[in-house]
């Protein structure tokens, strides 16, 4: 099999519908549009809530570039004021980048599955401005963690019985749901930052978005104002995490974000422990790779 690259593909984003990848592995699955959005399942449930709704095309796991001197924001994969309308996305198998330019910064959004965990984003900003930035990275995903036909009927139900938790050694929130009979198990799932230092962290959904909100467009972004720390038995949950970088003239940095379940609060937390550190990050995406080629080359493709 020819192990070179593949050449980008430039995705137009007048295009109506979205175009849109899946990556799999481990028990995981992840969709993810042209414009950065889609869902994530694991362990037989819907991880992050996903409507399917094309015209808007706004769930997911979405990571958020803010400039702290202004406070605004975008989100790479989709159109941002001054852009010329054009994002760069490259597929090969295993892995799934975004790239987009925009305010003098260049983001870089990788996306992978481990086979041996969850999702993996790897988010790179280059400073080509010519002077000194800072800023947030900043995640957020509405979370289902339900049989996806169960939370469709009844996605406020569902949410009742939610709840959540923050783990400062792991820097990681879990959310696990309470039972409703004695013979029903449910996954605990996982985000977690993998670099950097301790972040800020939100559960709440409406002290996120806002009320009557959407996620590619929450009040809590153009705001000074930092994330509340939100957790326990909240009605709305959302996962949210936010790391402040600072980058000078042509300088280069950014983060690694795991999104993923696991089948108790142990194996959860496990699942970022294994990953912790750039070469735990580097063998994850390598896995990611290896493993979607020999898949390629079990079905002759």
């Amino acid at each position: 099999m020819d192990d070179a690259r593949p050449s980008p593909h430039v995705i137009e984003l007048s295009r109506p519908t979205p175009s849109s990848r899946i990556l799999a592995g481990g028990g995981h699955l992840t969709l993810i549009t042209a414009n950065g959005a889609g869902f994530t399942s694991g362990r037989g449930v819907l991880l992050t809530k996903w409507s399917g709704d094309a015209t808007l095309d706004s769930d997911g796991l979405f990571v958020y570039v803010r400039d702290r001197e202004v406070f605004e924001h975008w989100i790479p994969g989709r159109p941002a004021s001054g852009d010329g309308g054009r994002i760069k996305s490259v597929w090969e198998p295993g892995v799934f980048t975004l790239e987009q330019e925009h305010a003098g910064l260049m983001a870089r959004l990788e996306i992978c599955i481990d086979p041996h965990g969850g999702e993996l984003r790897r988010v790179i900003l280059t400073n080509r401005s010519g002077r000194r930035r800072w800023l947030d990275l900043t995640t957020a995903a509405e979370i289902a963690l339900d049989d996806p036909a169960a939370y469709a009927r009844h996605p406020v139900f569902s949410n009742l019985f939610l709840q959540t938790e923050y783990v400062p050694q792991e820097r990681a929130l879990l959310v696990s749901r309470r039972p409703r009979g004695s013979d029903e198990a449910c996954p605990w799932l996982i985000h977690a930052l993998l670099t950097g230092g301790l972040p800020e962290y939100e559960t709440d959904r409406c002290r996120f978005i806002g009320r009557g909100g959407r996620l590619v467009s929450p009040w809590s972004m153009p705001t000074a104002a930092p994330l509340t720390g939100t957790v326990g038995n909240v009605l709305d949950p959302l996962v949210a995490l936010r790391l402040t970088i600072t980058l000078d003239a042509g300088e280069s940095a950014g983060a690694v974000f795991l999104l993923g379940a696991a089948s108790d609060r142990e194996a959860a937390l496990g699942m970022a422990r294994a990953c912790v550190g750039e070469r735990g990050i580097r063998d994850a995406f390598a896995r990611a790779r290896e493993t979607a080629r020999c898949d390629l080359d079990d079905r002759g493709l």
